[in-house]
């Protein structure tokens, strides 16, 4: 089994991106790639398949979503925290413990950062009544599930999280399980970052 040093740190939704001014290890962390198609701006990728880096795990999909994707008639909205494009763990409605991750080269005894946004939707719409819920495991070990209840009017509403570890091996697995419950259709997903302090 391996054993991390961890500290979590919550941390406030600032204007600026995540980077903590080194370079993000993990590839495409504001799930740019691919791009959805413009006339539907929703992807679904199934269990199983690879995207720029990210394998969706568990039994499910999740949804790459873009910026221009609206329900009700275009009056609810899904703008992602950065870039064009964000991820919603959930995927097309709910789909339980469906995740995604990625594994990227480490230093062991080096100290990291791990930062990603958690994207809640406006729990006024009956599809989305409850907050959004992900948990993060790092290696294998869960490093707790991680909650967002904010609200912005008719969008997402995006919070910040930040995990502090030290690496125990040359390669590190980090991964996002969905863990909002069944009757909310939201755990969006943008801006990860995993850069050594």
């Amino acid at each position: 089994m391996q054993r991390f040093s961890c500290a979590v740190l919550l941390a406030l939704t600032t204007a600026s991106s995540p980077a903590w001014g080194g370079m993000n290890l993990l590839d495409d962390g504001s799930f740019e790639r691919p791009k959805v198609a413009q006339e539907s701006q929703l992807r679904i990728v199934q269990s199983g398949r690879v995207f720029h880096g990210w394998t969706v795990t568990g039994s499910g999909a999740v949804s790459l979503v873009g910026a221009g994707y609206t329900e009700e008639a275009g009056a609810l909205h899904f703008t992602p925290r950065e870039g064009t494009q964000s991820l919603d763990v959930s995927g097309p409605s709910n789909e339980g413990a469906v995740g995604v991750e990625q594994t990227a080269a480490t230093t062991i005894g080096a100290n990291y950062r791990l930062t990603f946004f958690l994207g809640n939707q406006d729990d006024s719409w009956a599809n989305y009544p409850r907050a959004s819920r992900i948990e993060v495991v790092i290696n294998g070990m869960s490093q707790g599930i991680f909650r967002n209840d904010r609200i912005v009017p008719n969008d997402l509403a995006w919070k910040k999280f930040v995990i502090a570890f030290t690496a125990s091996a040359d390669a590190t697995t980090i991964e996002f399980i969905n863990r909002t419950p069944r009757r909310d259709n939201e755990c969006g997903l943008d801006a990860v970052s995993l850069e050594a302090e």
